[in-house]
């Protein structure tokens, strides 16, 4: 894997269903679960077209010149919203 390749996601949610219903276990490596890659928005982006690409999912990866920068949720954006 070259550092910054990102092969997919894994979430919360997801890992912690897997985890009562006895599909994962605790001890297992996280690549077992990974789920596709977040959809990619770049960090020179409008809010706008953040909030137009988070209304059909929870994350998207922020990228700059290509390179993963950061991880921004629709949470993220709500709160950013209400200030």
């Amino acid at each position: 894997m070259v550092m910054g390749e990102v092969l997919g996601a894994v979430d919360e949610r997801t890992l912690t269903s897997k985890l009562f219903r006895g599909e994962a276990k605790l001890t297992d490596k996280i690549s077992e679960h990974m789920g596709e890659r977040l959809p990619v928005i770049g960090s020179l982006e409008t809010i706008s077209a953040a909030r137009e690409l988070l209304s059909d999912v929870d994350t998207v990866m922020v990228t700059f010149v290509g390179a993963p920068v950061g991880i921004l949720t629709r949470h993220d954006l709500l709160a950013y919203l209400s200030n």
